[in-house]
């Protein structure tokens, strides 16, 4: 594969990633009513963009679902409230210091633990068994479809026949949903005007996934072949890439096929 190509497939994974989003119409309402600076949680993790201030309010867009919100003061969390929303409803969360018992002492976390960030050191977000050393300038500030800032990593790497490894890993201010699955794989087809030729539904580390064979055709009318695997953890989406012009020798299928099984979400 040559180097455009692949500066071109990092574009179009960019694109399949800024799909993952949700418009606004529903969303969960915190309201911090204690004399403390507070973090509020959604599914045990952080909601809205930063610490909510004494009398204070935050914002979180969610797709339709079910939800538990909570609220932590870095030591002790509250009980919390689960809520289900249906598309363009919301859900009011209001944390008094009467009401949760000073945050209820009982149940303590650590904060920090909660707070997912990429890393380089062993691909950081995952584990993938990869015949080439795959290469990142690190994460990129990008803004979703829907106009929300996230963060993307892109690693990739070139064997010496032209094939190609690709992973990128979105990290987004709300939690990813099934639904998002299949909007990356029809982003990424379409990003390449290509056909899927085959997919199917799977589990890495016990998260759902979809497995894809896509099939385009470059300017010169070459057959490339991807193999995409796209998961999802928390606020994080995975997207694993493999791709082959149809014409080239020396494919090695078993290096390949050990790369997509030894996925594993960290």
């Amino acid at each position: 594969m040559k180097k455009y190509f692949a500066l071109l497939l990092a574009s179009i994974l960019m694109l399949a990633v800024s799909v993952f989003a949700q418009d606004g119409a529903t969303t969960l309402n915190y309201y911090n009513r204690t004399s403390q600076t507070i973090r509020m949680l959604v599914n045990g993790n952080p909601a809205c963009s930063g610490d909510v201030m004494p009398g204070g309010y935050c914002v979180e867009s969610v797709n339709p679902g079910t939800y538990l919100m909570q609220a932590t003061n870095g030591q002790q969390t509250t009980a919390g409230f689960s809520c289900t929303v249906q598309y363009g409803q919301h859900c009011d969360y209001t944390v008094n210091e009467q009401t949760s018992q000073n945050f209820n002492p009982v149940r303590t976390i650590n904060a920090s633990a909660h707070y997912t960030q990429v890393q380089l050191l062993n691909y950081g977000p995952f584990n993938a068994d990869s015949p080439i050393v795959l290469t990142t300038t690190g994460p990129q500030p990008s803004t979703t479809d829907a106009g929300q800032s996230f963060t993307e990593t892109t690693w990739n790497g070139e064997t010496q026949n032209g094939d190609f490894y690709m992973i990128g890993v979105g990290v987004y201010p709300f939690n990813v949903v099934n639904t998002d699955l299949q909007q990356a794989i029809d982003g990424f087809r379409a990003g390449v005007k290509g056909t899927v030729t085959d997919q199917k539904p799977i589990t890495v580390s016990g998260q759902p996934a979809i497995v894809a064979i896509i099939e385009s055709r470059d300017e010169k009318d070459r057959v490339m072949r991807f193999m995409m695997l796209v998961t999802y953890k928390n606020n994080m989406a995975y997207m694993f890439i493999f791709g082959t012009y149809l014409d080239v020798q020396g494919t090695d299928m078993e290096a390949m096929k050990t790369f997509f099984n030894s996925i594993q979400l960290n």
